[in-house]
């Protein structure tokens, strides 16, 4: 199996993440009208933050047996047991709607700067529970998420190169496990996806040349 289909079907069991995001956002929403020791636009900064850390406690406790294991001690930052893909919960880039740009670390530089999508046969296996499972324990997710329409929309990402914002899976999450195992990724080519940064790219070299 691909790597896109592996990880359609190992994201699938993230199916609940829609839920606790809608009950940890309008439990924040509702907390941010009670409390007058903020301005609206001072909880609006801090709601990403403190919704992460709400959904991280609610996640520990009702998705004790989920596969998607927390590995971080305040954060959504979840691990596959079954494949060792990583992922991490943002919201959406503002600015353009996909891709959070990565923390400006090394490390986080690193995570998000990953290889395309493999085929079938190109995937190393490893042992879970003493049987063979595919080896993705090299990628890195983004599930990134806004509000729309009075809903909690989720979509999950494989950056490959995030400070670019150019990436290779994008798949809605829509809450229920069926019907998420019975969706289709739609994959996105590398060059495409960064046709627009290139362009810029040209652009921006014509206008130096024609100054000299």
């Amino acid at each position: 199996m691909s790597e896109l289909g592996i990880l359609q079907d190992r994201t699938a069991d993230l199916s609940p993440l829609v839920s606790i995001m809608e009950y940890c956002y309008a439990h924040e929403v509702d907390k941010a009208n009670r409390d007058k020791d903020y301005t609206p636009e001072q909880h609006k900064m801090r709601r990403a933050v403190n919704v992460n850390m709400l959904v991280h406690n609610l996640w520990d406790r009702a998705q004790s047996r989920n596969h998607w294991k927390l590995v971080d001690s305040r954060f959504t930052h979840l691990r596959d047991e079954v494949t060792g893909a990583y992922l991490q919960l943002h919201p959406t880039n503002p600015l353009t709607g996909k891709v959070a740009k990565p923390a400006n670390t090394r490390r986080s530089i690193g995570r998000y700067t990953q290889e395309g999508c493999r085929r079938a046969g190109e995937i190393l296996p490893w042992f879970y529970q003493d049987e063979l499972a595919p080896n993705l324990s090299d990628v890195s997710l983004q599930a990134l998420w806004h509000w729309e329409n009075k809903q909690m929309v989720i979509t999950i990402y494989k950056p490959l190169d995030a400070q670019k914002g150019s990436f290779c899976i994008e798949l809605p999450l829509i809450g229920d496990r069926i019907q998420q195992q019975a969706m289709k990724f739609e994959t996105i080519s590398k060059d495409e996806n960064v046709l627009e940064d290139l362009v810029q790219q040209d652009d921006e070299y014509t206008d130096n040349k024609n100054l000299r």
